[in-house]
């Protein structure tokens, strides 16, 4: 994916993607994933370059008869990535700080006024994932007992195969950085993965696509003025849209996006990746217990009608 800026890098501008992003998937081909990218409120635009030392990366034991070595799934005979986190959590170390970087926002007034009235380029806001510190690469996000129908999944005659990366979430986190400080913990949640075989032949020219479920962000402690009012500006506006947020990723891989090394024992894809924050929202429970109970009364009263009848 290629950028286009329209200002300095000193002032705080908006960037725009010269490739549209928009509908690359066709969600009604998944059959066994329930969760689905919800209404957006708010965006949050990241990419993350592994030209730039960001991204994220899909690795796997290089021992064919490893549990983590990744299954080989019905699309080809490329085993799957068993592991999933950011390039700075990577078994390969590079020195990165993060996996993207803040590209444009849209419908986040309060901080986009507030990044401004500061002087705060985009560029200065930051996505990461993975382990905690403390956990070793081995209990990030992965694919559990890699069992067809319970952590992939997939068929015979479809180009389309579906993933569940999941960890300890004591062991894991998703965040916001300002530069090199985290300020808000995006919430944890299971990765919810599709990949499709659309341009046979070639991993390249694919969609990928990738998403969480809504969770609930929350402010890092410690944080001093600035990093504080960024994270708070931050909250007003995801309270203010729905209260929840959701992470979605949409993109076709290129050539560019791509590089593989090997350390540790584990053989390494490095990926460029999109990234959005979004704001969503999702019925209260007992809103949701309301409606359904008044479904139901409609049912039975219609039942009871038919009865007298």
């Amino acid at each position: 994916m290629k950028w286009l800026s329209l200002a300095t890098a000193t002032t705080t501008v908006l960037m725009i993607p010269t490739t549209v992003q928009a509908q690359i998937f066709d969600y009604d081909r998944l059959e066994f994933l329930e969760t689905r990218p919800l209404s957006v409120n708010g965006t949050l635009f990241f990419f993350g370059d592994q030209n730039q030392n960001e991204g994220y990366v899909g690795y796997s034991n290089l021992d064919r008869n490893a549990p983590d070595a990744g299954h080989i799934g019905f699309r080809g005979d490329l085993n799957s990535r068993y592991y999933a986190t950011g390039r700075e959590h990577s078994p390969d170390p590079t020195g990165a700080t993060r996996s993207a970087t803040l590209k444009s926002l849209t419908s986040f007034p309060n901080l986009m006024n507030y990044l401004n009235n500061n002087n705060i380029p985009l560029g200065n806001i930051g996505y990461g994932f993975g382990q905690k510190e403390g956990f070793s690469v081995t209990q990030a996000l992965n694919l559990g007992g890699d069992i067809l129908g319970q952590d992939w999944f997939g068929r015979q005659g479809s180009r389309v195969e579906e993933f569940i990366y999941a960890s300890n979430p004591e062991a894991v986190e998703y965040y916001l950085l300002y530069q090199n400080t985290k300020i808000i913990n995006l919430g944890y949640s299971d990765i919810f993965v599709a990949a499709a075989d659309d341009n046979l032949g070639s991993i390249f020219g694919n969609p990928n696509v990738f998403f969480t479920n809504p969770t609930v962000p929350s402010k890092f402690a410690g944080l001093d003025e600035i990093t504080s009012g960024i994270a708070d500006a931050f909250l007003q506006d995801v309270a203010a849209g729905g209260g929840k947020i959701q992470q979605v990723s949409e993109d076709i891989l290129d050539p560019e996006d791509f590089s593989v090394s090997i350390n540790q024992g584990f053989e390494i894809f490095n990926f460029s990746f999109p990234i959005e924050i979004r704001i969503v929202s999702t019925p209260e429970p007992s809103l949701t217990v309301a409606l359904i109970l008044i479904g139901s009364s409609g049912i039975i009263g219609g039942i009871r009608q038919n009865q007298k009848k």
